[in-house]
This record gives structure tokens, sequence and C-alpha cells, in this order.
């Protein structure tokens, strides 16, 4: 096998993979739905702690709250922005008593997280649901328009390099 043939195999294996990523992370885009209270669940509990949490790597980040009997619950990075954490952290005590809204259908990506959607403390709300659900409309529209600037750009750049060698080859 020469090289050349080993790099294309390579080439469409990588091409394979990262369109079978952009498949399954579009499909989670289209399919997210709004929160609505019908699929909510709503928990009382103890505050124990609130930790911002980054992967290492990544410019977003997240907050683990830690409640109860030692359940940890996510605050995902999309919903960072509608959260009032300096709000919540002057009102909020170890020890005291606050409400978590849970969707119960989270999508494809993690089924089985236990992301908050929403957080009262004393009838104040700390994270909106309006504010969730404007950027799961937003989400929907902004990144398919990123992927299909990046397909373009892939695709302009792939057309560019042919033409380009096809004129060294007839030269």
């Amino acid at each position: 096998m020469t090289f050349k043939k080993f790099e294309k195999i390579v080439n469409i294996c990588l091409l394979i993979f990262v369109s079978i990523a952009i498949l399954w992370f579009s499909a989670d885009i289209f399919t997210a739905k709004k929160v609505d209270f019908d699929n909510i669940t709503k928990i009382e509990t103890e505050f124990i702690k609130l930790e911002k949490y980054r992967i290492e790597g990544k410019i977003s980040y997240s907050y683990n709250l830690y409640v109860g009997q030692d359940s940890v619950y996510k605050i995902i990075a999309d919903n960072v922005d509608c959260f009032k954490v300096d709000s919540f952290m002057q009102n909020t005590n170890a020890g005291d008593l606050i409400e978590i809204y849970i969707n119960k259908d989270n999508g494809l990506k993690f089924p089985d997280l236990k992301s908050v959607f929403g957080l009262v403390k004393n009838r104040t709300n700390y994270i909106y649901l309006d504010c969730v659900n404007e950027k799961v409309d937003s989400n929907k529209k902004l990144i398919p328009m990123m992927f299909g600037f990046f397909a373009l750009v892939i695709i302009l750049s792939i057309l560019y390099t042919k033409s380009k060698n096809k004129g060294k080859t007839n030269a």
C-alpha cells in the first residue's frame, strides 16, 4: 500500500467521523424542545454549595449544584447566562431550602444529566425559564448557520485546491 492510498483512507475515515459527529450534534439541536412546565420535575432540597466547573481546554463553564444527601445537579453552560449567580450566592447560605426544577427530557447528548432549568429560593427565581427557551430558539438558528458557513468554507477550499492543482498539471 502506498502512502497516497493510506492518506486517502485516513482522510475518508476522518471525513466519515466528522460527518457522524456533526449529524449527531445537529440532530440534538433540531430535536431540542423548549422547556415547559408539563415536562419539569420540582425538587425541594437543602442547598450545600455551588461550584464553578470548567472542562480543561474549553472556554465555557458550568456549575455543579450540591444539595441534600450528596446529590449533584448541573447548571449547564448553555444556561449560565440565564443564571443570576451573584444574587443567588448573596442570598443563599448552606442549609437553606431551595427549589430546583429539572427537565425530564435532556435530549440525545446526555439523557441522564440532572440539568437545572429553574432555581428558586423564597419565591425569588434565579434561573429564568424564558431565557432558557430563548437560548433553545437561538441555537436552532445560529448553530446550523455556523455549520453551513463552515461547510461552505471547506467546499470552497477544496475546489480552490483542486483548481490550483489542475492548473499545475496542465502547465
